[in-house]
């Protein structure tokens, strides 16, 4: 047994009954478990305390949406459905990966539907200026 120091880094939300937060993914892979990446819930590691979602800091801000959305819906089929790992993280993947396409797909058509931008100017208090 190892008491938990310096691993919470920051409370993100509570989502479907669960406490989902940031924590130092170097010192988790430094003191608890050298495999950790991007996330991982109480339903799949003995170390992560019940009812949380742990996200490595490390994360970039662009996957953040998509790992809680992973980890959510993996914990949730394991937890509350007895799925195995493997089951439940092939579903996870799926849902991530058409968010992402979703996603992707809603910024090509932002950028579509966006008229063109000036370069190298900008508006200081309403006026115009050159970089």
């Amino acid at each position: 047994m190892l008491k938990l120091n310096n691993i919470y880094r920051k409370r993100l939300r509570e989502q479907d009954g669960v406490e989902i937060w940031l924590v130092d993914g170097a010192a988790v892979r430094r003191e608890l478990f050298v495999d950790f990446v991007m996330g991982g819930h109480d339903g799949r590691y003995k170390f992560i305390p019940a009812g949380e979602i742990w996200i490595d800091n490390s994360l970039s801000l662009e996957d953040l949406e998509y790992t809680i959305a992973h980890e959510i819906h993996e914990r949730e089929r394991m937890v509350n459905a007895g799925l195995d790992y493997s089951t439940a993280h092939d579903e996870a993947v799926d849902i991530e990966h058409k968010m992402r396409l979703a996603d992707r797909k809603a910024a090509e058509e932002k950028e579509l539907e966006t008229e063109a931008v000036e370069l190298g100017t900008y508006l200081y208090y309403g006026k115009e200026g050159e970089d």
